[in-house]
């Protein structure tokens, strides 16, 4: 995994619970890379996962929710990573388009050993989008982060409807994406 996704997620935990946390987190967790992250660097995700579920202990907040708040905090940060690549897109599905079929491309030509979700999209109009997310990883809950600061990001009012197809494993998960009416 990406080291951006280890890096995001600490600033994430020093600016909402504070650098206390953080250091405890990292006494109390065994990380193989010593917790050592780069940007640029790649990781086991086990990592994250144990971090997330130290976090979700500590601070008594379920491990979803804590998932789902990474990745509304995530969304930005990765907006100015990518900025050049995404810069015309104009509405959250066009952007979710170009996850896929731009950044995701672009992760694989950099590491080609990299293990990134994927995105179908079985159903498409200009109201109504179910995108299926697949990950081994089960990180679905930072997926469902991302798109809700997408949407808020291109001021467009989305009901998000998500489904795990998995059986509770979330690594096959249906978010149906519904533009709400003003």
């Amino acid at each position: 995994m990406q080291g951006i996704i280890f890096t995001e997620f600490l600033d994430l935990v020093d600016t909402a619970f504070g650098p206390e946390v953080t250091e405890a987190l990292f006494d109390e967790v065994e990380l193989p890379s010593g917790g050592s992250y780069t940007r640029v660097g790649n990781y086991d995700h086990e990592e994250i996962v144990s971090l997330v579920v130290a976090l979700s202990d500590k601070v008594k907040t379920p491990v979803p929710e804590l998932l789902y708040t990474y990745g509304y905090h995530l969304f930005p940060k990765l907006m100015d990573h990518y900025s050049g690549r995404m810069s015309g897109c104009k509405s959250c599905f066009e952007f979710l388009y170009a996850v896929e079929n731009e950044i995701h491309t672009h992760v694989k030509k950099i590491h080609a050993d990299a293990e990134v979700p994927t995105f179908e999209f079985p159903q498409n109009s200009a109201e109504v989008m179910e995108v299926i997310y697949n990950s081994p990883r089960g990180l679905a809950d930072v997926a469902h982060g991302l798109i809700a600061r997408c949407a808020d990001h291109y001021n467009e009012s989305l009901g998000i409807k998500m489904t795990d197809l998995s059986g509770d494993n979330k690594t096959r998960v249906s978010f149906l994406l519904t533009h709400q009416s003003a």
